[in-house]
């Protein structure tokens, strides 16, 4: 008869990652280099044609939605 042993579990050799602070989502402003979440300091212009998105540093127009 074959005894088996349990072992526990196998390390892969890497260390574990903190958890990241920061965000993966950001905006970036291809003008200025502005970065910011998308919930952020953004200039944010609701009409009729829809949502306009704006740099705050530049007033660049990033995006209309």
């Amino acid at each position: 008869m074959t005894q088996t042993k349990n072992c526990g579990p196998v390390s892969s050799g890497r260390e574990e990652r903190p958890v990241q602070k920061r965000r993966k989502a950001v905006l970036n402003c291809s003008r200025c280099d502005h970065a910011s979440p998308p919930d952020g300091d953004w200039i944010v212009r609701i009409s009729d044609d829809g949502t306009e998105i704006r740099c705050p540093d530049c007033h660049d127009l990033l995006t209309v939605r």
